[in-house]
C-alpha cells in the first residue's frame, strides 16, 4: 500500500470499527449512533447544514479581519508613543493572563 493511502485506509478502518462496535453491542442510537447514520443524516441535512457552515465561515472571517485591523492600530499606536505604550501595555498583560 503507497504511504500516502495508510492515513485514508485508518479513518476507513475506524469508521468500520465503530459500526462493528455499535452493531456489536447492540448500542442505543441516541447515546452512539453508527457512522452509516451520521452520514445519512448528514446528506439528508446538508442544505442546512452548508447554509450554517457559510455563516459561520463568513462571521469568522469578518471577526478575523476585525481583529486583525484592531492588533495593527493598536500596534502603531503603541509603538508611535512612549506614553501610551506605558499606559495601554499593563492592561494588554493583564487581558493576556
Amino acid at each position: 500500500m503507497p504511504e500516502k493511502l495508510i492515513p485514508a485506509a485508518l479513518v476507513v478502518a475506524l469508521f468500520l470499527l465503530w459500526e462493528l462496535v455499535v452493531v456489536a453491542f447492540a448500542m442505543p442510537e441516541f447515546i452512539l449512533p453508527p457512522p452509516s447514520q451520521v452520514f445519512a443524516a448528514i446528506w439528508e441535512w446538508r442544505v442546512p447544514i452548508l447554509d450554517n457552515a457559510g455563516r459561520t465561515l463568513y462571521t469568522t472571517v469578518v471577526g478575523f479581519g476585525l481583529a486583525i485591523l484592531a492588533g495593527l492600530f493598536l500596534g502603531v499606536i503603541l509603538g508611535s508613543s512612549g506614553a501610551i505604550y506605558r499606559a495601554v501595555y499593563p492592561v494588554l498583560i493583564g487581558f493576556n493572563s
